[in-house]
């Protein structure tokens, strides 16, 4: 990621765990009156939508063997909502909503913005069963292309055909490995993408 895309989008990063109460985050206490809300140490992506924040997603630097035993790699605090990651981006542009990037991670999502600019909204579901509500179906439906580009496994294709039966014009466009970020440079990121939307305009 470059510093720009950082800035734009909030990147930041908490460099130790934190315990926040309820109240400070507007929220109702639990039943059990010592709980609190968990920030562990990561990276943090904000996802604003219309000037809000609906959700905080903290990307957590485990170590192969915590990722073996099944930490989880990302942890959202409490109190968050069912969203869809720079879903502003499927906003028109000078009168005409542009073509859409699905893809499950917001880290595939900035990696498209910084190779393509405002060629398509790259917009993620924070996991594979995320944004299946209403607000988000009804904006990708809208759009004159879906590229649904989840991972390239069983996981990623099962969570993809739920997309391609709800979108009028969704097409499942797989990564060439396993996610975006393992192509190569940003040149061939953009490459991919614009092949999947002239193989999508002709079908």
């Amino acid at each position: 990621m470059t510093d720009a895309t950082l800035r734009a989008f909030h990147i930041g990063y908490n460099p130790e765990d934190l315990h926040d109460d309820y109240a400070a985050w507007g929220l109702p206490q639990p039943s059990s009156p010592h709980k609190r809300i968990w920030l562990p140490r990561g990276i943090t992506f904000p996802w604003y939508i219309n000037g809000g924040v609906w959700r905080l997603n903290i990307r957590r630097p485990l170590t192969p063997k915590e990722a073996a035993g099944g930490e989880p790699k990302y942890i959202g605090p409490a109190g968050f909502a069912n969203a869809l990651y720079n879903a502003g981006a499927l906003a028109p542009r000078h009168g005409t909503v542009p073509p859409a990037v699905l893809v499950e991670g917001e880290i595939d999502a900035l990696t498209i913005v910084q190779a393509c600019g405002e060629e398509v909204a790259a917009v993620a579901t924070g996991s594979t069963g995320g944004s299946r509500r209403t607000p988000w179906v009804a904006q990708l439906a809208v759009t004159p292309i879906v590229l649904v580009a989840f991972d390239t496994d069983t996981a990623g294709d099962g969570a993809a055909q739920w997309w391609l039966d709800i979108l009028p014009r969704a097409l499942r466009w797989r990564p060439p490995l396993h996610d975006v970020n393992t192509l190569p440079d940003p040149d061939s990121v953009a490459l991919w993408v614009r092949q999947g939307l002239d193989h999508a305009s002709r079908r």
